[in-house]
């Protein structure tokens, strides 16, 4: 479902393209969804897939958890921490794409996508280390040094597997958020405040 995210951008763009371009990413979305119907389950398991993705699955998140901590020392005895935090990064995540399709500007669409598939990474409760192999596409045409940074530290994740196997616990260390998350922010930071800090041009 992540590529809906650019549907904003692509009714955005020029009139002439506009038909070209839904209807390329229509044809792509039903070419997608059409297998995942024929499995086990159909239209009502991948629902239900997508649902319990959505409100149960949580790993190492760069965002959501300080977020989930810091509602729950604001609210502590409410049970609705955990859905209110997932409620938010959503919303947040929908208005910042919003934002940018209403800037009004012609941006690149590479860039577009990056900015979609890099805001929920960010944002989302579970990230995984393989959900970053969704951003080296765009890393190709134009390097960041933040999701460099990011997808270098991210097997630091995996930290806690050796004690998950022994005894089935899952435990992070308290060094590990600081360590893959404080790099990569700060990289964001100061391309965000003075541009690439990798420079390369692949034409």
């Amino acid at each position: 479902l992540l590529p809906v995210a650019l549907l904003p951008h692509l009714v955005a763009r020029a009139a002439a393209a506009r038909l070209r371009l839904l209807t390329g990413f229509a044809l792509a979305a039903l070419a997608w969804l059409l297998p995942l119907l024929w499995l086990e389950g159909g239209a009502s398991g991948l629902l239900r897939g997508t649902t319990s993705y959505a409100l149960r699955w949580e790993s190492f998140s760069l965002a959501f958890r300080p977020l989930q901590s810091l509602l729950a020392l604001l609210f502590p005895e409410a049970g609705f921490v955990p859905t209110a935090a997932r409620v938010f990064v959503v919303a947040l995540w929908l208005a910042l794409l919003a934002t940018r399709a209403r800037g009004g500007r012609r941006r690149d669409a590479l860039q577009e996508a990056l900015f979609a598939v890099g805001a929920f990474l960010v944002l989302t409760p579970t990230l995984h280390p393989w959900y970053l192999t969704w951003v080296m596409p765009f890393l190709a045409a134009r390097l960041h040094a933040s999701f460099l940074a990011l997808i270098a530290l991210a097997p630091l994740t995996y930290w806690p597997l050796t004690e998950w196997q022994s005894i089935g616990r899952w435990e992070e260390p308290a060094w590990l958020w600081p360590a893959v998350a404080l790099p990569f922010f700060l990289l964001l930071a100061l391309e965000r405040r003075r541009g690439p800090l990798l420079e390369t041009d692949p034409r």
